[in-house]
């Protein structure tokens, strides 16, 4: 015996509402920088196939702005880390892309001509 809704339809052929249980996402935070982007790419993955539900997309693509939004956190820090490093290093007189040892100094320069 098939159960009817109020409009005549069997209620199997009617969309199912209810949500699905998902599973829990991990905080972008909690995840390092590759995991961030590997997740990423399965998000874009996931909503170009075109087999996501409408909801299901916009949910997947919220989670991808925050990924991004960590991504780029994450590789600021790490510009900031690295500009740090060589404003110290130059200061040492080691920096990378210091050159200035590489330089003669005055009166050092042995092939200098004397008038």
């Amino acid at each position: 015996m098939d159960c009817k809704c109020a409009e005549g339809v069997p209620a199997t052929l009617l969309p199912v509402t209810a949500k699905r249980p998902s599973k829990p996402r991990p905080d972008p935070a909690d995840l390092s920088y590759e995991q961030a982007v590997e997740r990423l790419e399965e998000i874009v993955a996931r909503i170009e196939s075109g087999e996501v539900g409408l909801e299901d997309s916009i949910a997947l693509y919220e989670e991808g702005v925050a990924l991004g939004r960590h991504c780029r956190e994450v590789l600021t820090k790490a510009q900031q880390r690295i500009e740090q490093l060589s404003r110290e290093g130059a200061g040492e007189g080691a920096g990378v892309g210091d050159e200035s040892d590489h330089e003669p100094q005055d009166g050092a320069d042995e092939h200098e001509e004397d008038d």
